[in-house]
């Protein structure tokens, strides 16, 4: 005979499991609705972050976090489910965020001035027109071991390569690098032209005016009363004129073009070439 208790019973029991697994379903359903939803917003949220005044880092790491409990309390009984969309969301995250983004927000310890060479590029100096220096050439005194010295600098634009940060620069958004100045290597110039002084020398280095115009007034005037030391000294002079040994008495250099005839004196020492001032 037909039981109709247990038909009933068996009825009942799959009426229940059915509605659990259409209850669980629904929640699974909405909490996926809520969790895509939300990644639909992550771009806006990234964005943000770059926008002063907007959602913050950490507002966002809070709104991750939320994300996260949702997704545990919801599923708390399919820990598979749950830990794989913690998996997908932070795989998405990290290629849709700029991660350079994070980092400027770090504290910057480097300065600009002591990057590594190729971690910055230089702009080409612009060159003066009266002192075929670098605009901006200056003579900065210094005392080293008891010793006065001299050094000849003059400022010059530069700009990081992409990604590098440094502390003391202006970040700009077209290069994606930040902006700083740098002091490069000049040569400090006070007005006598290299070219006058040659031509003193050839026509009038007799008469000791070469040595007067760059300021030897005294061995000037013995070359004056000597006739140049009897032509000797004045061939001598012309020599070192010409080969830029012989400089003005106040230390600066000749104004020679930019790209003219310079000198530069190298030292050899162990297989290394060293450049040395021009007075040496």
């Amino acid at each position: 005979m037909i039981n109709f208790g247990d038909i009933v019973d068996k009825a009942l029991s799959y009426a229940t499991t059915t509605q659990a697994i259409l209850l669980r379903g629904a929640k699974m359903a909405g909490c996926c609705i809520r969790f895509f939803g939300f990644l639909k917003e992550v771009p806006d949220y990234i964005g943000a972050l770059q926008e002063p005044g907007n959602l913050t880092t950490d507002q966002f790491v809070l709104r991750c976090n939320w994300t996260f409990t949702l997704f545990h309390t919801n599923l708390s009984s399919n820990y598979f489910i749950c830990m794989l969309f913690r998996i997908l969301f932070l795989f998405f995250f990290i290629n849709q965020t700029d991660l350079s983004i994070l980092e400027k927000q770090k504290p910057i310890n480097i300065k600009c001035n002591d990057l590594l060479v190729g971690q910055y590029r230089c702009q080409h100096p612009k060159i003066d027109s009266l002192t075929q220096e670098p605009q901006g050439c200056e003579r900065h005194h210094l005392i080293s071991n008891g010793e006065e010295n001299s050094l000849d600098t003059a400022p010059i634009n530069c700009y990081t390569a992409p990604k590098i940060v440094c502390d003391g620069g202006i970040y700009n958004e077209t290069i994606d690098g930040f902006m700083f100045e740098k002091r490069t290597p000049c040569r400090w110039t006070n007005g006598k032209y290299y070219r006058t002084t040659l031509a003193l020398s050839l026509f009038l280095g007799v008469f000791g005016i070469d040595r007067i115009y760059l300021g030897y007034y005294v061995t000037g005037l013995l070359k004056l009363f000597t006739c140049g030391f009897m032509l000797v000294g004045a061939l001598v002079d012309f020599l070192l004129i010409a080969l830029q040994v012989l400089t003005p008495a106040d230390g600066s250099f000749y104004i020679i073009d930019y790209y003219g005839p310079r000198i530069l004196w190298t030292e050899f020492n162990e297989n290394r070439t060293y450049l040395k001032p021009q007075n040496y």
